[in-house]
């Protein structure tokens, strides 16, 4: 049997969410991108249709469609963006009224990445619109009650499902941006302290331990990159995506190389272990062109 876990990211800005609904008008998704894109340079694939037209990712009947393809195309689970700020979930009925209530979710597991990072105004973003790292609609850094909230939340609805991804045994969790976690609670003391009340109710309720993921880049300057893994209890890393080890060099959005991104990315993978001191979970983009957000 193979024992070999094959995850897909899984983004869910394809069903409506009050948020957006706030900030881009009733009923907006990523669709509305995607149908108004154009081609940047000759030979650009945009705009894409997708095969099963703009669909409604929160409908638990497109859903089960989405896990039986992904199933029957060799993959064993969702790792779901899920965001959590101050103030509650964002993007999370793709999960919760989609996946969850699916008549065939037994046959992929799902885990979360806690996609803690600033919510900017990009959808879409212009070039006038400079500096948009100022362009922000939600900080992702949150304090210690919202922190509670949000892992009794997920222990209790997510950890307790019985396809929920494990790692020897432990349950995957993985955390974005660190850096911006570690901020919130004023310090690597404090982000660590969370954690380990974290994994104890998580032991407490009887689901078992964690499996401690996180992206690699984004740990920030708390001392050494080791130092802050062993004070987190960080178990493993990963990439969201290559450009984690690809600085588009040569290169000019929107138009990259995806050969240079693979080479350069295949060449870091060895060296990662050494740099954090714990296992990488290797990573592959199969296709990645934002430029239908701007």
């Amino acid at each position: 049997m193979n024992d070999l876990d094959i995850a897909a990211y899984n983004f869910p800005q394809w069903h409506p969410d009050p948020r957006n609904d706030q900030w881009h008008g009733r009923g907006w998704t990523e669709w509305d991108l995607v149908k108004t894109a154009v081609p940047r340079y000759p030979g650009h694939r945009q705009p894409v249709e997708p095969s099963w037209g703009h669909f409604d990712e929160s409908d638990p009947e497109w859903s089960a469609r989405e896990i039986d393809l992904a199933a029957d195309s060799g993959l064993t689970a969702f790792i779901y963006d899920y965001y959590w700020y101050e103030d509650g979930a964002f993007l999370e009925q793709a999960l919760d009224k989609g996946f969850l209530k699916a008549s065939n979710r037994h046959r992929l597991k799902f885990a979360l990445m806690w996609a803690n990072h600033n919510w900017h105004n990009w959808h879409p973003i212009r070039l006038s619109d400079k500096p948009w790292q100022d362009n922000i609609l939600v900080d992702g850094a949150i304090t210690a009650d919202a922190f509670v909230r949000f892992t009794e939340k997920v222990i209790n609805e997510y950890f307790s499902q019985p396809n929920y991804l494990r790692l020897d045994d432990l349950l995957y969790f993985s955390i974005y941006d660190l850096a911006t976690f570690i901020n919130g609670f004023k310090g690597l003391n404090g982000a660590a302290t969370a954690l380990d009340r974290f994994r104890q109710t998580a032991q407490n309720s009887g689901f078992g331990d964690i499996h401690l993921n996180g992206i690699v880049g984004r740990f920030g300057s708390s001392g050494t990159i080791r130092d802050t893994v062993k004070k987190l209890g960080i178990d493993s890393v990963t990439s969201y995506n290559w450009l984690d080890h690809y600085s588009m060099d040569g290169d000019s959005f929107p138009q990259g190389s995806y050969d240079k991104a693979m080479a350069a990315n295949i060449a870091a993978w060895p060296h990662v272990t050494e740099e954090y001191g714990v296992p990488y979970i290797a990573n592959v983009t199969t296709g990645w062109d934002s430029s239908p957000r701007c």
